[in-house]
């Protein structure tokens, strides 16, 4: 990805695909949701290799106290729940990360 298309990555309805291939929506949508959350997304772009980004969110303090106050919630892995992987390319929703898979978890 150059540096002209990362300094846009983020912007509502911009995309690098053909009409009718995309929206836009997607990256600016996650882009909203982690910034009204109070955090940030580490972008790292290789041309050789593909983009990967990292986010990162604050802890919360009052889930934090509430753990040391031994209210734990009940948060046990139950086997209903879902990922949603996006992608565009075929390959790769068929591969669900093994993390997921130890974890019980159910890919989409």
């Amino acid at each position: 990805m150059s540096p002209e298309i990362q300094a846009q990555i983020f912007e509502p309805f911009f995309t690098t695909k053909g009409a009718g291939k995309g929206t836009g929506l997607g990256l600016s949508t996650v882009y909203g949701i982690v910034n009204q959350s109070g955090g940030h997304i580490n972008v790292e772009a290789n041309a050789d290799v593909g983009t990967s980004f990292t986010i990162y969110l604050p802890a919360v303090r009052d889930a934090i106290e509430s753990i040391a106050a031994g209210r734990v919630p009940n948060n046990d892995v139950a086997g209903t729940e879902t990922i949603l992987v996006v992608e565009d390319d075929d390959g790769i929703p068929r591969a669900r990360p093994k993390s997921a898979c130890r974890s019980r978890l159910h890919g989409a």
